[in-house]
């Protein structure tokens, strides 16, 4: 069973990058398992020949001043020398979706975390909770930030779940057009980090020193 059924994605996590090189392969790349396979079947077609991009939502980084945050801007820095640079947040303000009617990016996803993300991540787990109830004759043992997630995930209706994915569909399609993608170039595929205020976009080929280069928006 997916704990969240619209946001569950693999991920690894590892100091070696030849592992990560090895785990991108395997599941995107020209291998032998019928998942690549199926994944070149549907995505290959269209991304024949097309730039492959980072790009880096800074919009969405929390905390100002968090070890991680700093981390993670000191790759951006390194990056900056090859990629361009773009603002998710100006370029809503500079042509925002009807469906905004007027809000400001994060105005308009204010609420987006918590009616989605957490609503799902709630009511997958309560024949989790049920079952346990019924056995045991108390509630789980939970970790208080799971706890967190529960609380906030319950306050809200089916209305405002359908409500919330909405208006993620908006932003996607939003992004899509505006930032991510080009008139005749566009982009195949990309890797989000998060950082503080800007997006970097940019072709791989360029971090490899050959003639990638970057498009600025």
């Amino acid at each position: 069973m997916h704990a969240i059924r619209h946001f569950d994605v693999p991920g690894i996590f590892s100091r070696d990058l030849g592992k990560l090189s090895t785990f991108a392969d395997t599941s995107y790349g020209e291998g032998k398992h019928e998942r690549s396979k199926r994944f070149i079947r549907v995505i290959r077609p269209w991304t024949r020949d097309l730039p492959m991009a980072i790009v880096v939502p800074v919009d969405l980084f929390p905390s100002k001043d968090s070890l991680q945050k700093q981390l993670v801007l000191k790759l951006v820095e390194d990056l900056e020398k090859h990629l361009g640079r773009i603002s998710i947040s100006d370029v809503w303000k500079q042509q925002p979706p009807k469906a905004a009617a007027g809000e400001s990016l994060h105005e308009y996803l204010k609420e987006v975390g918590g009616n989605t993300f957490l609503y799902e991540n709630y009511h997958s787990t309560a024949g989790f909770r049920n079952d346990y109830l019924k056995k045991f004759g108390r509630t789980p043992f939970v970790s208080q930030f799971v706890t967190w997630r529960w609380k906030v995930g319950k306050q809200y209706t089916a209305k405002q779940h359908e409500e919330g994915m909405r208006g993620m569909k908006v932003v996607k399609k939003s992004t899509q057009i505006t930032a991510m993608t080009l008139q005749r170039e566009r982009i195949s595929h990309s890797m989000p980090a998060c950082t503080t205020n800007t997006c970097l976009v940019g072709t791989t080929s360029s971090l490899r020193g050959t003639s990638g280069g970057y498009r600025r928006f």
